[in-house]
């Protein structure tokens, strides 16, 4: 305790890690592996400007515009551009991303978004509040013409099953 805290850059680890792990008064506890390659694969995209997948189950630029290619014109057309950056950053992420904005800014039409290049891969989930469900089922038919009204399902408690 007491020594002095140091920063080194990422490219330097190998070299600054081997110094310490032959020093004999330092204690030397190592990146985990999979920790290293996402900071040095962040890292990269960061000094080349763009986007490297860092998990398996990230996707590329290319992977990205593919699946935004594969949405309905109408729906990508409405999309404002923080929305649009918004979903291609949940695509990168595999559609694992949380959505987080004020009301009205349209966080609905971009999990639709990014729900819908995903719907080929099989049933989607969404759970909301009770008083929601009509709402997300209309939006789902609106945006997503290949849901049709006997694709969507809604679940209903035994409190507020309609009569």
């Amino acid at each position: 305790d007491g020594g002095k805290a140091g920063v080194y850059k990422i490219r330097d680890y190998s070299m600054v890690s081997g110094c310490l792990k032959r020093s004999k008064i330092v204690q030397v506890d190592e990146i985990p592996w999979r920790t290293f390659s996402v900071i040095d694969k962040l890292s990269h995209s960061f000094i080349s400007g763009k986007w490297e997948p860092c998990k398996p189950e990230h996707f590329t630029e290319e992977k990205v515009e593919e699946l935004i290619e594969s949405l309905p014109r109408k729906l990508v057309n409405s999309l404002l551009p923080f929305q649009l950056d918004g979903l291609r950053f949940g695509l990168r992420r595999g559609g694992r991303c949380l959505i987080a904005d004020e009301m009205g800014l349209g966080k609905t039409l971009q999990a639709i978004a990014i729900a819908g290049c995903f719907i080929r891969e099989g049933s989607i989930l969404i759970v909301c509040p009770a008083v929601l469900r009509f709402s997300w089922a209309e939006e789902l038919e609106r945006w997503l013409p290949c849901c049709l009204p006997s694709d969507i399902h809604l679940v209903f408690g035994h409190q507020n099953n309609p009569a």
